[in-house]
């Protein structure tokens, strides 16, 4: 039983952390979907990217480097 213990007690000091610093989870866990949809969106409209399929999967492809699109073109912007 110790590995449930052990779980248990990080929970705790996680829950502990959040409150002591004041942290909104709802809040953060809103900022960063939104922050993959804005990013979503963007490969949806860049010009570079190429879409290709593989097992029913749509995967973006950068037209310029012929990688899969990590969105380093939108670091310069």
């Amino acid at each position: 039983m110790e590995g449930k213990e052990e779980e248990l007690l990080l929970l705790y000091l996680l829950i502990y952390y959040l409150f002591e610093n004041k942290i909104d989870v709802m809040k953060e866990i809103n900022r960063q979907y939104e922050s993959l949809q804005a990013d979503r969106e963007y490969m949806e409209q860049c010009p570079h990217i190429e879409w290709d399929q593989d097992m029913g999967r749509r995967i973006p492809f950068c037209g310029m480097t012929y990688e899969p699109c990590d969105l380093h073109c939108r670091e310069g912007a």
